[in-house]
């Protein structure tokens, strides 16, 4: 519903109206009602208000759909109580402000993705278990806090008492980078990167030159058979390296060698 403002010939919508004409009359001594909550009625909100804070909604809004419904089927059932007649039910979006407010007050995370209280804490205790040497690397360590928030997701989701809609769980990737964060955060350090030996990169070139006479094959992947190659020789010799350290080095040498092709054919034209 709109309405005309013969003085600016625009349209004004009834909140806008109902908003100003609120906001003047607070000027000119009215007092703002606030309803408070009943005893009842917090019961339904601090529950909801744990399981936004503990993850169990993805966001405030959710959550303050479902509250807004229990509390709705709450005050159906007591309108024949006085404390009850003459009033309305909580609408959604006071019920959102209310969750929202609580929520933050208990340290959810204003912006962006909200973790669970219990995630954060995994989160902390598996960067904490890089500098320590229970893991080799960040990613070792994101693999197997990923896997105990899986079983906490699923815990979390059988347990529930209210309506919650299912939740997709964490990707690893996700876990590594907030690890990552987490551990930036607390200023913690990881392990250091040990440099590859000459005698690694007279295998990596061997496997580049491999790949270079070879790489028009594409349907046997010359590119992984290379990589993997890489891999399997260090192993023999008795280097332990990842394959994603094999792949990212052996392609960063890949490219040293082919610059220098380069710079020799010019120099050689000049």
């Amino acid at each position: 519903m709109a309405l005309l403002d013969p003085k600016l010939q625009c349209r004004r919508s009834l909140f806008g109206i109902a908003g100003r004409i609120r906001a003047e009359a607070r000027k000119i001594g009215w007092p703002s009602f606030v309803r408070p909550w009943r005893q009842e009625e917090t019961v339904i909100r601090d529950r909801y208000v744990a399981a936004l804070v503990e993850g169990r909604f993805r966001t405030a809004k959710l959550a303050a759909a479902a509250c807004t419904k229990e509390l709705a089927r709450l005050h159906r059932s007591r309108l024949k109580s006085p404390a009850y007649v003459g009033t309305l039910p909580r609408s959604y979006g006071a019920v959102l402000k209310e969750l929202n407010h609580r929520a933050l007050d208990l340290g959810l995370p204003r912006y962006g993705d909200k973790w669970r209280l219990q995630e954060r804490r995994l989160l902390e205790r598996y960067a904490r278990g890089v500098p320590s040497g229970k893991y080799g690397s960040w990613l070792e360590a994101a693999r197997a806090c990923h896997g105990e928030m899986a079983r906490l997701h699923k815990k979390i989701l059988s347990n529930s008492t209210i309506p919650v809609r299912n939740l997709p769980e964490r990707k690893l990737s996700e876990v590594h980078k907030h690890i990552i964060a987490v551990a930036h955060k607390l200023g913690l350090e990881g392990p250091r990167r040990i440099l590859w030996t000459d005698a690694e990169d007279k295998i990596c070139d061997s496997w580049v030159r491999w790949y270079e006479n070879h790489k028009r094959i594409r349907r046997y992947k010359p590119g992984e058979q290379a990589v993997l190659g890489v891999q399997e020789e260090l192993e023999r010799m008795g280097s332990d390296r990842t394959q994603g350290a094999c792949r990212e080095h052996f392609f960063r040498r890949r490219r040293r060698l082919l610059e220098e092709r380069v710079r020799g054919v010019h120099g050689h034209s000049g």
